[in-house]
């Protein structure tokens, strides 16, 4: 019985210096090359998003109601989003102001009666 014992902790042995072997040293993938920063392309923006609603009454009755929302965006040199105008129904509704920094995103927005600044760090 101790011959199998001794013959068991033999191949435990064995087997075990395979898997430190095996598991050699890996910092060449543990390295993570930082991802490049995508430039704005200087190509097609959108400019314009016209969204419409249908309503129906709650009544019961047939009439339908209307209301038609345009967002009109804006762009600075380096093709970064500057400013967002919504319009509902051909009044302005929100407006969205967007300023970039070294660290951080700010973006303001300008409803009928008040204002709301929320800043993003990068």
């Amino acid at each position: 019985m101790k011959t199998f014992r001794l013959i068991g902790a033999g191949l435990f042995a064995f087997l075990f210096s395979f898997i430190v072997i095996a598991c050699g040293d890996d910092k060449k993938e543990d390295i993570i090359e930082p991802t490049p920063i995508p430039t704005p392309s200087t190509g097609k923006r959108l400019a314009k998003i016209v969204d419409e609603y249908n309503y129906y009454s709650i009544n019961g009755t047939e009439e339908e109601e209307r209301e038609l929302e345009t967002y009109i965006l804006d762009y600075d040199n380096q093709g970064r989003l500057v400013s967002i105008i919504e319009y509902e129904d051909e009044e302005i509704d929100e407006q969205y102001t967007i300023k970039y920094f070294k660290d951080s995103i700010t973006c303001t927005c300008i409803e009928e009666d008040s204002r709301e600044i929320l800043t993003f760090k990068l």
